[in-house]
């Protein structure tokens, strides 16, 4: 668990765990409290994490990543190996002009500017959407029968994941792992290695995906949710139907402007600023001033200045606000400078 973070230069910060080269700093000190400079980077404007690697896109649009790599995750030019991870950031070969890269699991994406989207990584359950359930490739390949994508969003864990593509249109598209119906396609398929749309959707603006549920944003603010809803994820007031196969709204939840899952959590931030979530808060992570339980019901994030932009972890949420805050988990010092021996029900000042 770590948390990587760009400031307004372009350059890259990370801290937390390290076991598996996730900082970036050719180090293998098992974690850091504080953030650290990732070197051997351009101007960075974005980033994303998996469960153990991250993805970094250049100003140019080229793609960087670092961390685990058994899965190809990293590209061609990473190790390739599972008891070697890659340490230091090497540029994806194959990729040129992206928008914007997803990471889940030990998966990787990039949108193009030509609305295309290209994959790369572990395949078990079709992540890579090339139509097989093949062992995965380090080489990015475009996912065949999607145009006009303008976001991606990928969920799961390093057991298996599946990936969530929005049209300009405002339709929805999903493959990979369905165990708990989390493309919107009947329970029948437990994973689908093609793109498929999800039905009932007309309207999005923006996707976002846990580790076995999906949501996606409305274009009058509202959020609607699908898939595993074991604590509440979906946000329907109660914990049953342990899975739902349809889009659905998530109750109480308007004037979104976007949206972050962290492996059972969720994070909606609204144009005021303020933030609520929902889901499961075993280590706090929803902000409640607990660290127990879990809540079905979207309740405001307490103790939380205005925020402007938001993201989740595994266990641990952030948000900008005058600067960075967090709470959750803090088991690997993923929040940062607080007491990495226990985990924060309450926000507080990261950096």
């Amino acid at each position: 668990m770590h948390s990587v973070a760009v400031d307004e230069a372009g350059t890259v910060w990370a801290w937390g765990n390290n076991a598996l080269g996730q900082l970036g700093v050719g180090s293998s000190t098992v974690q850091s409290a504080s953030p650290l400079k990732v070197p051997g980077l351009p101007a960075i404007i974005q980033v994303a994490a998996g469960a153990n690697h991250v993805l970094a896109l250049a100003a140019d649009g080229t793609v960087w990543a670092w961390g685990s790599d058994g899965g190809g995750q990293v590209g061609p030019n990473g190790t390739g190996d599972p008891l070697q991870p890659q340490r230091t950031p090497v540029k994806v070969d194959g990729v040129v002009g992206a928008q914007a890269v997803a990471a889940a699991g030990n998966q990787s994406l990039a949108l193009l500017n030509d609305g295309t989207v290209l994959a790369w990584g572990v395949n078990v359950d079709g992540e890579l959407g090339q139509g097989t359930f093949s062992a995965g490739s380090a080489a990015p390949t475009e996912v065949p029968g999607l145009v006009d994508v303008v976001a991606l969003a990928a969920g799961g864990t390093s057991a298996g994941g599946h990936v969530l593509a929005l049209t300009s249109s405002g339709t929805v598209w999903a493959w990979g792992s369905n165990g708990s119906g989390q493309l919107g396609a009947d329970i029948a398929y437990p994973a689908l290695a093609t793109p498929m749309e999800v039905p009932g959707i007309a309207t999005a603006t923006e996707v976002a995906a846990g580790s076995a549920f999906s949501l996606a944003l409305l274009d009058d603010g509202t959020v609607v949710a699908w898939g595993a809803n074991s604590v509440g994820q979906l946000g329907r007031g109660a914990t049953t139907p342990a899975f739902a196969l349809a889009p659905a709204p998530v109750a109480g939840v308007s004037g979104v402007a976007h949206l972050a899952a962290g492996l059972q959590h969720v994070l909606a931030l609204r144009a005021d600023g303020t933030v609520v979530a929902w889901g499961g808060n075993g280590m706090g992570q929803l902000g409640r001033g607990t660290t127990a339980g879990y809540s079905p019901d979207a309740q405001a994030v307490v103790a939380l200045p205005e925020a402007t932009s938001i993201a989740a972890g595994a266990y641990h949420s952030l948000a900008i606000t005058s600067g960075l805050w967090g709470w959750g988990s803090n088991l690997t010092a993923q929040l940062a400078g607080t007491d990495t021996a226990s985990n924060r029900g309450t926000p507080a000042a990261v950096w």
